[in-house]
């Protein structure tokens, strides 16, 4: 059975609040090459420890001695959005966040950086670039519901992975 890709467009007001790639560039050439290696093996450790997911789509029918059958499906989540919270500054977690996303084959990821316009940690870039994940972007704590509210309604999969204060979490 052939899985059509999906290419799920990020609502149009985000797009303005997207990190350009100058960022991604800028935060990868100031980290020190020490920082950049522990990261670099965080992540093949990452990778190995997760693996790159080959199956795209899953099926299983089983017949229970009970009498009874059941049938599942399971396949990679279309759509993930990474929500950090405004102070949020680990590249390790965020990495033990996003590395397991990518390894599933979830096809569309943003990290999202809640409540601050601007002042992103270059380290959390440097992870981002180093996982090949360049689709970040910052929105106003007002416009979280609204990010959220985007993932609902249209048949697509969608994930959550909250990295911050429990009132963050609440939102969800």
């Amino acid at each position: 059975m052939s899985i059509d890709k999906v290419d799920f467009p990020w609502p149009e007001w985000v797009q303005g609040r997207m990190l350009p790639d100058k960022s991604f560039a800028k935060a990868y050439e100031t980290a020190p090459d020490a920082v950049r290696a522990g990261m670099k093996q965080q992540i093949a450790q990452l990778y190995d420890l997760h693996g790159p997911d080959k199956v795209v789509l899953g099926e299983r029918y089983a017949a229970w001695r009970q009498g009874f059958v059941t049938w599942s499906r399971t396949r990679p989540l279309e759509r993930v959005l990474i929500l950090l919270g405004a102070d949020f500054a680990s590249p390790s977690m965020l990495l033990a966040a996003v590395m397991p996303t990518v390894c599933a084959g979830v096809e569309s990821i943003l990290t999202v950086r809640a409540g601050r316009a601007t002042d992103w940690p270059p380290l959390l870039l440097t992870a981002l670039e180093l996982a090949g994940q360049e689709s970040a972007a910052a929105v106003r704590a007002g416009e979280m519901n609204k990010l959220l509210d985007s993932l609902g309604g249209d048949g697509r999969s969608a994930g959550v992975i909250v990295l911050g204060p429990p009132e963050l979490r609440k939102a969800v």
